[in-house]
């Protein structure tokens, strides 16, 4: 399967805001994670949500980031316990090849 199903996705703003509310936070150089426990829900899977403002650079750019957080958390979702999280992507994470960008997400996780 390649991509990120809708599941493991956070798709509503108010999501975002809840994360960004009640959240545990770590960072890196290049991005920021925020954790919170999901609202009662049966099935628990762990969803994420990425931001990536102009900061980070053009659509392109923003675009290879995203899409490098996303086969990162794919890849290693059941290692990660079952909350929300949000990687707010920061200046110069363009820049990264992939198995820096693993490294460092990596580092957030644990």
């Amino acid at each position: 399967m390649t991509g990120l199903s809708r599941d493991f996705r956070l798709r509503k703003r108010k999501d975002y805001l809840r994360v960004q509310g009640k959240s545990d936070r770590s960072q890196s150089a290049h991005f920021i994670l925020l954790a919170a426990k999901q609202p009662g829900s049966i099935e628990k899977k762990a969803r994420l949500g990425i931001t990536a403002s102009k900061k980070v650079g053009n659509a392109v750019a923003r675009n290879k980031v995203k899409r490098g957080i996303k086969e990162f958390f794919r890849k290693r979702r059941e290692e990660v316990l079952a909350k929300d999280y949000v990687i707010i992507a920061r200046r110069g994470s363009e820049l990264l090849r992939s198995r820096e960008m693993n490294k460092e997400l990596d580092g957030l996780f644990r």
